[in-house]
């Protein structure tokens, strides 16, 4: 009896024992996450299910082309819809050899689309990736300059619409932080975004040209940089 009463307590025992190092390997492993999780990790996490909604102005567009660039992206768990709108932009430089022969420079009174994709948030780097199919549609006035430069000639307005895809790296450096520095973000993004269609009957337009004195051909321009589906840009917004 007494072995018995002996055994039952070592089982007790071991099992209290067992039970005791669950509780702490548990609170250890709590500790890890809590200690890996800082408030500042825990802030830059997205909450998936919440919408959030980033408005976004771009960089390029005044500082290089001469206009304006607005953006807005709403992203819900993984899903990111976004419309951005440029306006008052002029392509004068590296249109390649062709355009610069016949001194023609590009207005592009507005381009403008939506995307749609998945986002991707990394907590550690406080900032979020986003790969989106997109659509757009670009407006073209075509001139070209008279020989001193003075003045220019309309050549021909149209319509290119581009169906693409874009990479978007979105930093929220103060996320980790109360207050208005919160939303804060800064956005890199690279494009391509081919032709698909224009407005131009065979996508391109003959004409006069006074300046180089003969019979020219404009063809329809890609958006991109030096006439060419790719484009680069960053931008700096708010993130709500």
């Amino acid at each position: 009896m007494a072995h018995h009463r002996s055994s039952h307590r070592a089982g007790r025992a071991s099992g209290g024992l067992g039970l005791a190092a669950a509780i702490l390997l548990g609170g250890v492993g709590d500790l890890g996450r809590a200690v890996a999780e800082t408030p500042s990790a825990q802030a830059a996490r997205p909450d998936r299910d919440r919408l959030s909604v980033a408005i976004n102005a771009g960089l390029l567009q005044p500082l290089v082309l001469g206009g304006a660039n607005l953006e807005v992206d709403v992203r819900w768990r993984h899903l990111v819809v976004a419309y951005s709108h440029g306006w008052s932009l002029e392509l004068a430089d590296q249109l390649g050899d062709e355009m610069t022969r016949q001194r023609v420079t590009l207005q592009v009174p507005y381009t403008t689309g939506f995307g749609v994709g998945g986002t991707y948030p990394l907590p550690a780097l406080r900032s979020l990736v986003d790969l989106r199919l997109e659509a757009k549609v670009h407006r073209f006035a075509a001139e070209y300059a008279s020989a001193d430069g003075a003045s220019r000639t309309r050549v021909v307005d149209y319509r290119t619409y581009t169906l693409g895809a874009g990479v978007y790296w979105t930093v929220v450096p103060f996320g980790g932080r109360s207050g208005a520095l919160r939303g804060l973000n800064l956005s890199t993004s690279v494009r391509y975004w081919p032709r698909v269609a224009t407005s131009l009957d065979g996508d391109a337009h003959t004409y006069f040209n006074a300046t180089t004195n003969r019979d020219e051909t404009h063809h329809a321009a890609d958006i991109g940089i030096a006439n060419s589906p790719l484009i680069v840009n960053v931008s700096v917004g708010y993130l709500f």
